[in-house]
């Protein structure tokens, strides 16, 4: 009967390598976002970061109230100097008075009403001043005019449009649950997005595909389209944010999303919101993004446990969030002060700001990303490895302590079962007598 559990009781042990290997498969599964890097999402998607943030040359306010006064003396008409009623138009625009720069745009548009410029700015300061379903027209009027122009921008901003004049989905998905995003769901703006495309996030599969290939293009042509819009329009429109984060995170594989820029755009929803649902709503969109990182385990792992056996949650991950966030908009205050100290200084001097603003700065989107890729080339690469070889070295590591315990539970049961028959081949001899 002995000898019979102990049989027993050594096939449960020869089995458990076999069921470790299935542990150990799992976890390396669950450990795949635990690695990217902000250094390596910022990599993947230069001048992002700086878009979210607002760390790129643009005007400050004292240069557009200046330029109302410069362009105001120097336009005879709308009708006779439409661009100088765009400039003006944006101007007024861009301090918050749409009414005002849409006013002039009509007047140019009713002279000229297949110019793509006042198409194009009157769709974009239409929907700024929260008029989606009228400003939406324009841009397609643009898009027929002149379809092309400015990277497609125009597209994507109709297509923005018209997903945020529909019922969305509320709350937002990626504000429901951690999984939403590491399971590689696809939501929000995305999704709408691929659609129109006829591309379903069905057809993503771990392995290299056509579908995922176009939906990779996809996905990074609306990305362009979104920073296009946040560089020319308004770089903290809470739309143009939260569409950037659906994007950021659609992305077929871990290796290609970008889960903590995704944070930092649905972040800022929140932090730019007015209402106290969509702060609420963005803050958890932010904090799921981030879930299971290794930074936010290790930074959890440094605040006491005050409330429950679990740590302190959602609410630590939230605070490193915040706090990094919150200096990295620090940084890009600093650097857009310098510029606007530059055109406070040439408005006081009375040279001309457009000239002089043009010898120091070149405004666009490319300068953007490659100053970008400049400030990465000069920082220290991260180094951590990726995501399977820290498993496999966790799971060596796991393995080697595993395997020693196990040798020493074999040799025992061994000895054990040896003793053990010793005694029973004893006792039969001794019946035998």
């Amino acid at each position: 009967m002995q000898i019979s559990a102990l049989r027993q009781s050594l096939r449960v042990v020869v089995g458990i390598p076999v069921l470790f290997l299935l542990v150990i498969t799992s976890v390396s599964q669950a450990c795949l976002w635990d690695w990217d890097t902000l250094q390596m999402e910022r990599r993947r998607f230069p001048g992002t970061l700086e878009m979210i943030t607002g760390k790129f040359v643009r005007h400050s306010p004292a240069y557009y109230e200046w330029r109302i006064q410069d362009r105001s003396k120097r336009i005879r008409s709308p009708a006779e100097d439409p661009d100088l009623a765009d400039d003006l138009a944006v101007a007024y625009s861009k301090l918050g008075r749409h009414a005002e720069g849409i006013a002039l745009l009509e007047q140019v548009l009713a002279a000229h009403p297949d110019r793509y410029e006042t198409l194009a700015n009157l769709g974009t300061i239409q929907m700024l001043a929260g008029n989606l379903k009228v400003g939406k027209e324009y841009i397609e009027q643009a898009i027929v005019v002149n379809p092309n122009a400015h990277f497609g921008r125009e597209k994507y901003q109709s297509l923005l449009a018209e997903y945020f004049l529909k019922k969305k989905k509320s709350p937002h998905p990626a504000s429901e649950w951690p999984n939403v995003v590491h399971l590689k769901q696809i939501c929000g703006f995305a999704e709408f997005v691929l659609a129109k495309q006829g591309l379903q996030s069905q057809q993503l599969t771990g392995e290299p595909s056509k579908e995922a290939e176009a939906i990779k293009a996809e996905l990074a042509a609306a990305q362009l389209g979104v920073l296009g819009m946040m560089h020319f329009a308004n770089y903290d429109s809470p739309l143009l944010l939260e569409a950037l984060g659906d994007l950021l995170m659609a992305w077929p594989a871990r290796s290609d999303d970008a889960l903590q820029l995704a944070a930092r755009a649905y972040f800022r929803v929140a932090q730019v919101s007015d209402d106290a649902k969509s702060k609420d709503e963005f803050q958890k969109a932010g904090a799921n993004m981030v879930f299971g990182h290794v930074d936010y385990i290790n930074h959890r792992k440094t605040i006491p446990h005050e409330s429950s056996s679990e740590g302190p949650g959602a609410e630590a991950d939230l605070e490193k969030l915040s706090t990094d966030l919150n200096r990295e908009l620090a940084e890009a205050k600093t650097y857009f002060d310098a510029i606007a100290a530059d055109e406070q200084r040439w408005i006081a001097e009375g040279v001309d700001v457009d000239k002089a603003f043009a010898a120091r700065y070149y405004d666009s989107l490319d300068r953007t990303i490659e100053e970008a890729k400049k400030q990465l080339a000069s920082e220290r690469r991260d180094v951590r490895s990726g995501p399977h070889d820290d498993a496999i070295r966790r799971a060596l590591q796991f393995l080697g302590a595993i395997a020693a315990g196990l040798v020493a539970l074999i040799l025992g049961a061994v000895v054990t079962y040896r003793r053990l028959r010793a005694r029973h081949g004893k006792r039969n001899g001794q019946a035998a007598e």
